[in-house]
């Protein structure tokens, strides 16, 4: 809902938001910082994380940001910050926390998602349920959906960043000293597992 909205909505006169692309992820100078300063990586670990940079940039670069494929997304649309009422569990659900809302790529908020438990059972159920759901408003391009790997991918290192930048928030605490490694061995089981979710992917079409 939130999508078709976007892609039919007239931003107003002056309207501005940032930008969520290569660049401001995995650039330099990323809005959160760069993930090669986050604690706990060595040599080996970047290595596979700069190697999942590389591909995911060359891939995204020939996806493209088409108007159907790139708009306003929330860009942070995960559990924490959907509400509903307790007293009404079937009720509408409510989106909070639109400070990074901005301009991306609309499956960036899929990868949202399963922010900090991209690598587990449950971040492959969550995607394949926001799919599930998501295909009740269309069908998703056979391309876009061979790309959500790139995605969750890039979202994990952007938080590897942010984690880096932010190391004394909650947040970044709660998630662990092993969270950049793990990132490491996440960007190596995206380079070389091509079965990493495809069935949350493609399972369920």
């Amino acid at each position: 809902v939130m999508h078709r909205h976007a892609r039919q909505w007239t931003p107003p006169a002056g309207f501005t938001r940032f930008r969520w692309d290569l660049a401001t992820v995995l650039g330099p100078r990323a809005r959160w910082g760069h993930w090669r300063l986050a604690a706990g990586l060595d040599d080996a670990d970047r290595t596979w994380i700069q190697r999942a940079v590389d591909d995911i940039a060359g891939k995204l670069s020939e996806f493209g940001c088409a108007p159907e494929r790139f708009g306003l997304v929330h860009a942070d649309l995960r559990l924490a910050n959907l509400m509903v009422d307790p007293t009404d569990p079937g009720g509408a659900i409510t989106v909070i926390d639109f400070d990074d809302c901005g301009w991306s790529w609309y499956l960036a908020d899929l990868a949202a998602a399963v922010s900090f438990i991209e690598d587990t059972p449950t971040g492959e159920r969550i995607v394949a349920d926001w799919l599930r759901g998501y295909r009740e408003g269309g069908a998703i391009p056979v391309e876009d959906l061979a790309l959500i790997p790139a995605f969750v991918m890039m979202r994990r290192i952007n938080l590897t960043a942010w984690i880096a930048s932010h190391h004394d928030a909650d947040a970044a605490i709660g998630v662990g000293e092993d969270f950049a490694p793990n990132s490491a061995r996440l960007a190596e089981r995206y380079l070389t597992d091509p079965d990493w979710l495809h069935d949350a992917v493609f399972g369920n079409g």
